[in-house]
């Protein structure tokens, strides 16, 4: 079956990690809204409740849920879902088990990173029959292209008359010619040995780590910087031979090509030297693994999947992909790689002063930004970064790890690296609020909190005191707190006293209680300082806001 689908042109993708265990449990998860009949998970959301136990659902860190909807806010069973209201998040911890014990059921806390923030409000109602939005478990990345294994023999002979690129079902090897060529009879040296590919056009990606990947948000891992992508080919004949770049930096005992791609999608490998680059054994039989498919074809819609092939002989009831498909790019012509070739070599690719290496760090796409500085510690020097991460998420040992080697290709020798986190200063901030005519204070102190909450606000914007919204050194401003707050409907005006009120505002470190800096107007803050502010009543000590708003209805 498998042989005539790609006869007939089906596109293969293939799971990028191996798949040990699949639950029925995770099919489909409901999630629990505590009796409320008409609730709703709010946009900006990063934490959910599910019916159910550890013990059934097996869900725990790294693990990807797809949210999707059922039907919309205030509808019924019988009204069409919107297909964008799907959405993946992975779990950044262990779920939490809880009891609600009003309805007596089990319920899961599950919760997820600022980066995989629910963008839109998803139904936690039922019309009685049916959940509004459920979440499925179950979730591989898989991505496009086809994987091929060549021992040189020729495959089955019904496909010899099809001479079918993608699919490669063709009766001759993957490589032309087959083996490396022996030196002539007058001694010397053997041409270059450049086979062609025979099948293609060639896949290529970037390498998938997939311990890496259960650490890092769901929208990451569709992320990714197509200047790593690399051929997906290998030759093996006792040592595996893998492609790469190119050779100026390989020795000459790599196993390593390079494969050259014409415009047409044609491809020839090239060896080394034995001086940059080992050079093939003349007479040896190498066994090929490639992948085949490529380009924008591969970005299939939602729910385009039809059929699974499994390694084993396991059995699976149906596969679906609730998101579509991203990524994926056409090959560059020639012509524009020798375009934009001239100024890759202006591209400086090593790190020697701290600028640089605070540079290099921010090219990580977890860094919102750092700072570096060089320190004598005894017998070398070590360059010491401070990192400031997306979403504010820590800098623990594993990202340290992570850093550490993503700066590895750019670090001058001698030079040892050390990463540290920013000093956060929590804020203390009160103010005093007059509520318009015609205004509930109430709503009015609501809608101070969600413009100066440390989340996504419903409408997919961030929050005035959103962890990326300041960084290293960036003072906070009592005049720019005072203006976001009276662009709030209902707010007729801010400051720090009000006449007639016992109600005071503050303005100051929370942990610098002695001094208030109303007056100057200005918080300053440290180069290596981060001003935070959470307002988290579980967390004061990352920073307290509180609005006194009077008047009003």
């Amino acid at each position: 079956r498998l042989a005539e689908a790609l006869n007939a042109g089906a596109r293969v993708f293939e799971t990028m990690a191996d798949v040990t265990a699949l639950y029925r449990a995770q099919n489909e998860l409901t999630l629990h809204s505590w009796s409320a009949s008409a609730g709703r998970l709010p946009a900006g959301a990063t934490t959910a409740h599910l019916v159910g136990t550890l013990a059934n659902t097996h869900l725990e860190a790294g693990d990807v849920l797809v949210f999707e909807e059922r039907f919309p806010i205030g509808g019924t069973a019988s009204d069409p879902a919107d297909p964008t209201h799907r959405h993946a998040v992975r779990l950044d911890r262990n779920p939490r088990q809880l009891s609600d014990p009003l309805e007596g059921k089990p319920v899961l806390e599950i919760h997820w990173a600022l980066a995989d923030a629910l963008p839109f409000a998803l139904n936690l109602g039922s019309d009685g029959a049916e959940p509004g939005a459920v979440a499925r478990g179950n979730i591989v990345l898989a991505d496009d292209g086809h994987t091929l294994d060549y021992a040189y023999a020729n495959l089955a002979p019904e496909a010899e008359a099809r001479q079918s690129l993608h699919a490669g079902l063709v009766g001759r090897s993957a490589l032309d010619p087959e083996m490396p060529p022996e030196p002539d009879s007058r001694g010397y040296g053997a041409p270059p040995y450049r086979p062609r590919v025979t099948v293609g056009p060639l896949t290529r990606a970037v390498p998938f780590d997939a311990a890496a990947a259960r650490r890092r948000p769901a929208a990451e891992a569709l992320q990714q910087d197509a200047a790593a992508a690399l051929p997906a080919i290998e030759l093996s004949a006792g040592e595996t031979w893998l492609a790469s770049t190119d050779l100026l930096n390989s020795d000459r005992f790599a196993a390593e090509f390079v494969v050259e791609t014409g415009n047409d999608g044609s491809a020839e490998l090239r060896f080394g030297d034995n001086r940059f680059g080992a050079t093939p054994q003349p007479g040896v039989r190498y066994r090929a693994r490639l992948r085949v498919g490529t380009g924008a074809a591969g970005r299939l819609g939602a729910d385009a999947l039809g059929h699974i092939v499994l390694d084993d002989a396991g059995f699976i009831d149906d596969i679906r992909n609730p998101l579509p498909a991203v990524g994926g790019a056409e090959p560059e012509t020639l012509t524009a790689i020798k375009l934009a070739a001239p100024r890759a070599f202006h591209q400086q690719r090593r790190a020697v002063t701290a600028e640089d290496y605070a540079g290099f760090a921010e090219r990580h796409p977890d860094v919102q930004r750092a700072i570096a500085e060089r320190r004598w510690t005894g017998s070398w020097q070590t360059m010491f970064i401070a990192v400031d991460r997306r979403g504010g998420r820590p800098v623990d040992a594993a990202f340290e790890a992570e850093l550490i080697g993503f700066l590895e290709p750019f670090r001058l020798a001698g030079h040892d690296l050390e990463i540290e986190p920013p000093v956060f200063v929590p804020l203390d901030v009160a103010l005093v609020v007059c509520a318009a005519d015609g205004h509930y204070a109430e709503h009015v102190e609501a809608a101070l909190l969600s413009r100066f909450s440390s989340g996504i606000r419903p409408d997919r914007t961030r929050g005035y005191f959103h962890p990326d919204a300041f960084s290293f050194g960036e003072d906070v401003l009592l005049s720019s707190i005072i203006a976001e707050a009276m662009a709030v409907p209902g707010v007729r005006w801010v400051g720090m006293q009000l006449p007639g009120s016992s109600a005071s505002g503050r303005f100051r470190r929370f942990y610098d209680q002695g001094v208030d800096y109303a007056e100057d107007g200005v918080i300053a803050i440290g180069r290596r300082e981060v001003a935070r502010l959470d307002n988290d009543p579980d967390a004061p000590e990352h920073g307290r806001l509180r609005f006194y708003v009077e008047g009003g209805r």
